[in-house]
């Protein structure tokens, strides 16, 4: 008896992490009513039924997935209607402890192989607020009138993962992409600003039914939801808020303007891009998580904060991220490109200042933090919020000074192109730049694997004696 109970373990016990699992379409009906206005506003509540469809890559008998702490499921069934087996509970993240989420797990009536397609839908239901506890700042969304939005970040809707950071950032780097659609009910004075397909709109009493269905497969849903304004140009449109409409034209302008530049310094994109560009609120986090940009306030409302804009279109030149915990040397590239485009478009004579700022910031930084960290490690040592932003365009602005502007710039976009679809690990960079210029060894050496960047900073008193020892080392070899 114990042997056939053993059996049967094996057979129907099965768990498949969720990497295991494709995500082949992901369909989302979400009812977001925001009936409550003011400082009331935190008693909305959303409602939604999330339609999920996965292919194993091995036997299993159970998903995995997390939802916000604060929304409940309340069905989860076939798609014949067919109850699941559920069970869900409040939970720390193993390897993030002050992230806490519900967790879902869902057994299915029998065990799915490899090749099945398995269809389970969840209706679940509840409220939503901010993330900041977990360390990212940005993620400070509720159930406000004024703004909301979903993201992955924020959990307004089931993901397929296990209640690991391991697995999350598994799941958010992988290249899992899958197709989507997406119904929203809204109040009519609400829309969802997205580079989604409309197929139709269907007024509801006071409310406002939107369906979307997503142009290619994609890995994330993003979808910011405000009393939107929208001008359209081409293959874009900016959404702004009633305020910010002279920012709104200003953006449309700036936006044709730095790809222009961005192509000739770094070759033409692959594709041509269709997307929108959707306003948020001030500290929310800008992203491009195409074919949506989301973009803060402020470089709607000040001229001086374009910049903002050309981080986010420069990320159009990067190649994904392959590993799980990334350095993100491609925000020290954005911040670089930034600098030089806002030197080039808005006011010259500005790019060395702003690189002087980060240096500042950089020399307190180091007066009050010991560790030594290579770019290298910043992701494993998750200090990529406090460093790749800063030392990134320092390092961007030294490899500039050995190779030249020109050939820096066109090694950039030839790295975009080359890795482009198959993505890039935290080796390709340097290996790429070494291969194109053998002068920038020492460079990588002491700043992408090595921590001798650290004294240079705290002995610089301007970024120009940043890239001097270099440079004078490579007037000797010549």
């Amino acid at each position: 008896m114990k042997i056939i109970a053993f059996l049967l373990f094996i057979t129907f016990g099965l768990h498949a992490q969720s990497d295991q699992l494709d995500i082949l379409s992901y369909q989302l009906d979400m009812s977001i009513p925001l009936d409550h206005q003011g400082l009331e506003y935190p008693q909305n509540t959303l409602t939604a039924i999330a339609r999920i469809e996965i292919s194993p890559m091995q036997a299993t008998s159970s998903v995995s997935l997390l939802l916000h702490r604060l929304l409940n499921v309340t069905k989860a069934y076939d798609e014949k209607g067919n109850p699941y087996k559920i069970t869900q509970s409040l939970v720390r993240i193993e390897g993030w402890e002050t992230f806490q989420l519900n967790h879902i797990t869902l057994t299915f009536s029998k065990q799915a192989t490899v090749g099945d397609v398995v269809t389970f839908v969840l209706e679940y239901q509840g409220h939503v607020s901010g993330y900041q506890e977990t360390g990212m700042l940005y993620v400070q969304e509720s159930l406000d009138p004024k703004f909301t939005i979903i993201r992955p970040e924020s959990f307004s809707y089931p993901q397929l993962m296990e209640p690991s950071e391991e697995s999350m950032s598994k799941r958010w780097r992988s290249d899992d992409k899958f197709t989507q659609q997406v119904q929203l009910t809204l109040p009519s004075t609400h829309c969802a600003a997205t580079g989604y397909t409309l197929k139709a709109k269907t007024s509801v009493g006071t409310q406002v039914k939107w369906h979307y269905e997503s142009p290619a497969p994609a890995a994330a849903i993003v979808m910011p939801i405000a009393p939107y304004h929208v001008i359209e140009k081409g293959s874009y449109s900016v959404y702004y808020f009633e305020d910010d409409e002279d920012g709104a034209q200003r953006i449309i302008v700036g936006i044709g303007e730095v790809f222009d530049l961005y192509a000739r310094w770094m070759g033409p994109l692959l594709t041509q891009p269709k997307f929108v560009l959707a306003e948020i609120p001030d500290m929310y986090g800008s992203q491009v998580v195409m074919p949506t940009i989301i973009q803060t306030a402020p470089s709607f409302r000040s001229p001086e904060s374009m910049g903002e804009l050309y981080h986010e279109i420069a990320h159009f030149w990067n190649a994904r991220d392959t590993d799980l915990k990334s350095p993100r040397w491609n925000e020290g590239q954005s911040m670089f490109l930034q600098y030089l485009a806002y030197d080039e478009l808005n006011e010259r004579g500005t790019f060395v200042p702003s690189l002087t700022k980060r240096l500042e910031r950089m020399k307190n930084y180091f007066k009050s933090h010991t560790e030594q960290i290579s770019i290298s490690e910043y992701g494993k040592k998750g200090v990529t919020s406090s460093l790749s932003y800063g030392i990134g365009p320092l390092f961007f602005y030294v490899l500039c000074e050995v190779m030249g502007k020109e050939k820096l710039l066109a090694a950039m976009g030839e790295f975009y192109r080359q890795f482009e679809k198959s993505g890039a690990g935290i080796d390709d960079l340097p290996k790429f730049l070494i291969k194109k210029d053998k002068k920038v060894k020492s460079v990588i050496d002491d700043w992408y694997y090595g921590t001798r960047y650290i004294e240079l900073i705290k002995n610089a008193n301007t970024v120009s004696e940043l890239a001097a020892a270099y440079k004078v080392s490579i007037e000797k070899d010549d």
